[in-house]
């Protein structure tokens, strides 16, 4: 049986980290906090003990015409240029709305099922 000490119990949590397609993640164990993560724009906003950066509102992104919002990417996603930020519905055809940039979703402003009009925000995308 393997030793169970605190070292050993981060280096088994680690390797199944590794193991594991999860982007980030946070834990609490009597008082201390873990925060491992594999993408940098993460750490700039998660690490515990760091100073909050300056609140970025983003940019809002509207919706190109009249639509059902069937797809929404989460806050807090990483998105690159050309990859969807939401899909619209309209009859029953599907368009994405691509971002143009890269950057962090960092506000929804509407949900799934809601019906959005042109120019109407939908994301806002970090800047």
């Amino acid at each position: 049986m393997a030793d169970a000490t605190p070292l050993n119990q981060a280096r088994a949590l680690l390797y199944q980290f590794g193991k594991s397609d999860l982007k980030s993640m946070r834990f609490a164990v009597d008082g201390l906090t873990v925060f491992l993560s594999r993408d940098l724009a993460y750490r700039a906003y998660q690490a515990p003990g760091r100073l909050a950066p300056p609140l970025d509102e983003g940019v809002a992104v509207g919706a190109p015409h009249l639509a059902t919002i069937t797809g929404l990417a989460p806050a807090g996603s990483m998105v690159r240029a050309g990859e969807p930020l939401a899909t619209l519905r309209v009859l029953d055809r599907t368009t994405p709305l691509l971002a143009e940039r890269d950057g962090i979703v960092v506000a929804q402003h509407c949900h799934e099922g809601a019906l959005v009009e042109y120019g109407q925000p939908v994301v806002s995308l970090s800047t």
